[in-house]
């Protein structure tokens, strides 16, 4: 079974404009410096430590590069 599905919007007013988000870059020696903190932190209980790239327009608990994308 599948949790997912499409939502017919036929006929609904659009939203509005995209809102575009400028780039951003991520330098090697910030993704490096990440590693190197991730890899000290103590192994959680399920044995995964991770980070997400994050825009900085990203709303407080939806980090993401672009809007609605994760």
């Amino acid at each position: 079974m599948t949790d997912h599905h499409f939502t017919d919007v036929t006929g609904r007013p659009a939203i509005g404009e995209p809102d575009y988000w400028e780039p951003v870059i991520f330098r090697r020696s910030e993704i490096d410096a990440e590693i190197d903190r991730l890899c000290a932190l103590e192994r959680p209980g399920n044995g995964r430590r991770s980070s997400v790239f994050t825009h900085p327009r990203a709303p407080a608990g939806s980090p993401s590069l672009a809007p609605g994308i994760r």
